[in-house]
């Protein structure tokens, strides 16, 4: 039996900057979508983890709306992100599994907002096929995609295994210059460059109303630790899965597929309680003080520009083996800090 992973979204309604209204009065909240990469549905305390500490996600779980039963039909990467981009099926939209090209009949999500007089903007990783300002978003900022092959040097993870993930991907203009200063391949700094993007958007917007589509690469592989937090979690504190087993109890055709070799069979206790020390750590969004106080860790949202904060709705989505959660709130804050 095949087993669908779940999949979480967490939508809040929460403080982003400005809001705008239609000619009848009605108000048009900013939406900002964010997505987290190979993110377990487990990794959040208010969602019954006692171990991990993610307080900021706490609050939008505590203020928002999670739907925890949710699942992706295509738990891999590009065929997931393709199915948020078309709200349809991998048997519907084309893409099958990586390397897949989107039915170009299918509308996409940016072309809905735009239909409606938003402005779309997308920060971070890409791997559709095209580019996002091709797909129907106004412009990008951060942008982290492949291509960046001429430009990469072997890298070690955390644990000084060979980096497979990630090869040759980098930060890039819409137009295709690079940017190999920012790092080739992950960086621990990466989701802080993100957050930045992001904010560098918000702090540009206008009257129109936005769609924010930011994608952060963690906690996916390489485990390269946030700086500072690198024995935040200790591997004897970290309790065995359920389901965990020293191999699998029988073939499911993918032995020797990338993610099986990331660590040794068979598995020990020791070493995947150190692997998911790792990368529960990884999944601290940010290390800078500007982008925990905005947007990757969900408190309110607060331009750099601007004066006062009005109702948006804020996405959480992570693409975890499929993974997605939610809940609503609202709020109006004051601009005091």
């Amino acid at each position: 039996m095949i087993r669908i992973p779940p999949i979480m979204f967490v939508v809040s309604l929460c403080a982003v900057v400005l809001s705008s209204t239609w000619a009848d009065g009605r108000t048009r909240p900013n939406i900002v979508l964010l997505v987290s990469d190979d993110q377990r549905p487990d990794t959040i305390h208010a969602l019954g983890n006692d171990v991990i500490r993610t307080p900021h996600l706490d609050r939008l779980v505590a203020e928002g709306c999670s739907f925890t039963r949710a699942t992706c039909s295509n738990p891999i990467c590009t065929p997931s992100r393709a199915e948020i981009l078309t709200g349809c099926s991998s048997l519907r939209n084309g893409v099958h599994d990586f390397g897949g090209k989107i039915d170009p009949e299918l509308p996409l999500m940016p072309r809905w907002f735009a239909d409606a007089g938003y402005a779309t903007w997308y920060v971070g990783k890409w791997h559709n096929d095209g580019v996002p300002t091709k797909r129907g978003y106004d412009h990008t900022n951060g942008l982290f995609r492949g291509g960046g092959g001429k430009f990469y040097k072997p890298q070690v993870d955390w644990s000084g295994r060979d980096v497979t993930g990630y090869v040759g991907w980098i930060f890039q203009s819409d137009n295709g210059d690079m940017f190999p200063d920012r790092g080739v391949g992950l960086t621990p700094e990466i989701s802080s460059h993100f957050a930045e993007a992001a904010i560098e958007f918000i702090d540009s917007a206008d009257e129109r109303p936005f769609f924010l589509h930011v994608n952060f690469t963690a906690p996916h592989d390489p485990l390269l630790l946030p700086p500072g937090y690198e024995d935040a979690y200790r591997p004897d504190d970290i309790p065995l899965p359920d389901n965990f087993l020293a191999e699998h109890p029988f073939d499911h055709g993918n032995f020797k597929g990338r993610d099986e070799l990331l660590f040794d069979f068979p598995r020990t206790s020791t070493e995947t309680r150190r692997e998911i020390a790792r990368i529960t750590l990884s999944l601290r969004i940010s290390t800078s003080r500007s982008a925990a106080s905005s947007m990757p860790c969900v408190t309110p949202v607060r331009s750099r520009t601007r004066s006062s904060f009005t109702p948006a709705i804020t996405v959480w989505l992570w693409e975890v083996m499929g993974c997605v959660a939610s809940r609503t709130c609202t709020s109006t804050r004051s601009a005091s800090p």
